[in-house]
């Protein structure tokens, strides 16, 4: 209501903890949440809402209920989160106190009956290697670094986290990224190009799948994210040049 003793009411500085002032879009999103959630964790979506809302370092969250073999397990939840200081070039994770605050924060929100996890993703990687002609032709190496920062970001888990690909949970086929690298402007041709998929279990133990086409790479965990590599295989040819479409694969290489 308004009071005729208060002639306006504003605030100049940041709030606690560094947050922004609110924007109108922001209080009406915010409010609707809370006006479905109503401060309860009973969904997933509950869940996730109620992270993003109350944590302003988390830039993504995902909430499953599935174990390592994919299958849903009644009463358990994980709880997914990316930092906002992620990037491809640094991936940042949360310590264990700031995850077992999130755990507590939920805690009070939701059934005491079920179990919560709160965890950092595992990373999972991807490698594109091809074989492509640019237009203009190459001109010392610079549209081959253009189009290996491209793929990079095109890859990264957080653009693309609203589509999913390669995403927490995600999945990517190659035709994809083929797709979008023959829609750039410097590029006139794509004539040939895989994924490797590799998945790091131990400091010395590692496995790869090679992908092309329409094969579909997924992560092998519900709670795993698939993210590209710093940097990427890419071979370019001139017009007149004959490729042998021999592309060498593997961790080694």
């Amino acid at each position: 209501g308004k009071y005729p003793d208060i002639k306006k009411v504003n605030q100049p500085r940041s709030s606690l903890n560094g947050k922004v002032i609110e924007s109108e879009s922001q209080y009406y999103s915010r409010v609707s949440e809370r006006l479905r959630h109503k401060a309860r964790a009973v969904t997933i979506w509950d869940y996730e809402r109620l992270i993003l809302e109350s944590f302003d370092e988390v830039r993504i969250v995902k909430c499953t209920n599935f174990n390592q073999n994919f299958q849903s397990v009644p009463g358990h939840v994980k709880v997914i989160v990316i930092s906002s200081r992620w990037t491809n070039n640094e991936r940042h994770y949360f310590n264990e106190d700031v995850l077992s605050q999130m755990k507590t924060f939920l805690y009070k929100w939701t059934n005491p009956f079920v179990k919560i996890e709160v965890i950092n993703p595992s990373v999972e990687y991807l490698l594109v290697n091809c074989i492509v002609e640019f237009n203009p032709e190459d001109n010392g190496g610079y549209y081959i670094n253009q189009l290996d920062q491209e793929i990079s970001s095109f890859l990264s888990p957080i653009s693309n986290s609203e589509t999913d690909i390669g995403g927490i949970g995600g999945s990517i086929v190659p035709t994809m990224v083929v797709s979008f690298i023959d829609n750039l402007s410097y590029i006139k041709s794509i004539k040939k190009l895989t994924i490797e998929h590799i998945i790091r279990s131990g400091i010395e133990d590692f496995t790869l799948g090679v992908y092309q086409g329409g094969e579909e790479i997924e992560t092998t965990t519900p709670w795993a994210i698939l993210a590209p590599m710093q940097n990427h295989r890419i071979i370019s040819i001139l017009p007149d040049q004959t490729s042998s479409n021999n592309l060498e694969v593997g961790i080694g290489n």
